[in-house]
């Protein structure tokens, strides 16, 4: 299983991958997620996993990019069988906010489901890439 990860400071959004296509799968708190994401692994059949990778103006770092590689290097330790890959994320909450707005969420349900449909459009983008 490939799933797709839109990590935010305060929560992370999560997709996951049937085939060809991402399906926006749901949100967990920031706080919770490595502890989350060690049972996930642990559980499902877990092969690779697409993180959002967010970037400043001429690909300067961030601070949210920074807990990014340091997630992936402890998971390259945790389950080094586990490919981790970042793509660029930019604009991915923009659009997911675009989507919803257009499929006739309403304010709370976008703000509950922004996160998990930016995850997806990450991982739809690498999908489409592979």
């Amino acid at each position: 299983m490939i799933i797709g990860v839109d990590f935010g400071m305060k929560n992370i959004g999560l997709a996951y991958a049937t085939d060809t296509l991402a399906v926006a799968w749901q949100t967990v708190p920031a706080k919770e997620f490595v502890s989350f994401l060690r049972s996930l692994i642990t559980e499902k059949l877990i092969t690779e996993i697409v993180f959002g990778y967010p970037l400043k103006n001429e690909n300067q770092s961030t601070k949210t990019s920074s807990r990014v590689d340091q997630l992936i290097e402890m998971l390259s330790v945790e389950f080094p069988s586990i490919k981790s890959v970042k793509i660029d994320e930019s604009m991915t909450t923009q659009i997911a906010v675009q989507i919803l707005r257009n499929n006739g969420y309403s304010p709370q349900s976008i703000e509950e489901k922004k996160d998990s449909e930016s995850a997806r459009i990450i991982l739809q983008s690498y999908l489409d890439e592979i």
